[in-house]
C-alpha cells in the first residue's frame, strides 16, 4: 500500500506539470519536465543546447550561412529538401539516412553575423547538431579564406 506522503508528492508534481503546459512555451515545459541546457565553447563562439535546439552565432549574413549549410549537408550526406534565404533570415531543411529531419534556421544578427539554430529529429540530437553546426562554420571559413586568397 502506498503511503499518503508519496501520493501527495505525485499529485503535486502532476498538478505542476499540468499547469506548466498551457501557460508556457515548449522550452519552458522542457525545463519543467527536467530537460537540460548545455553550454559548449567552440573557439570564440559559445553554443547553447536548449530544448533540442543547438543555438549559436556564425559570421556571415543569412544567405551566406544558407549556402554553407547546403554545402555542409552535401559533405555530411544529408539529403536537401528545402532552401529559402533572404537577407533577413534563412531556412535549410534536409533528412538523414535514417529519415531524421535536419533543420537549420538562420536570422540576421547585425553587421555580417547571424544567429543559427540547428535541430535534428523531433527531440533534438546534441552531438549530431554540433557536427552540422561545425560543418557549416568550416564551410564559411573556407569561403572567406578563398575570397582572401583571390584578392
Amino acid at each position: 500500500m502506498d503511503s499518503p506522503g508519496r501520493f501527495h508528492k505525485v499529485a503535486v508534481l502532476c498538478l505542476a506539470v499540468a499547469l506548466a503546459v498551457p501557460t508556457t512555451g515548449c522550452r519552458s515545459f522542457w525545463w519543467a519536465a527536467g530537460g537540460t541546457a548545455v553550454g559548449i565553447a567552440t573557439g570564440a563562439a559559445v553554443l547553447r543546447f536548449i530544448g533540442g535546439d543547438l543555438e549559436g552565432p556564425l559570421e556571415g549574413d543569412p544567405r551566406e550561412v544558407a549556402r554553407a549549410a547546403e554545402q555542409a549537408f552535401a559533405d555530411l550526406g544529408i539529403g536537401r529538401e528545402t532552401v529559402v534565404a533572404t537577407g533577413l533570415d534563412a531556412l535549410v531543411v534536409g533528412r538523414t539516412a535514417t529519415d531524421k529531419k535536419v533543420k537549420v534556421e538562420v536570422k540576421a544578427a547585425g553587421s555580417g553575423s547571424s544567429a543559427v539554430s540547428v535541430r535534428i529529429g523531433f527531440w533534438g540530437d546534441e552531438a549530431a547538431s554540433l557536427t552540422v553546426y561545425q560543418a557549416i562554420r568550416d564551410r564559411l571559413k573556407a569561403e572567406r579564406k578563398g575570397e582572401e586568397e583571390g584578392k
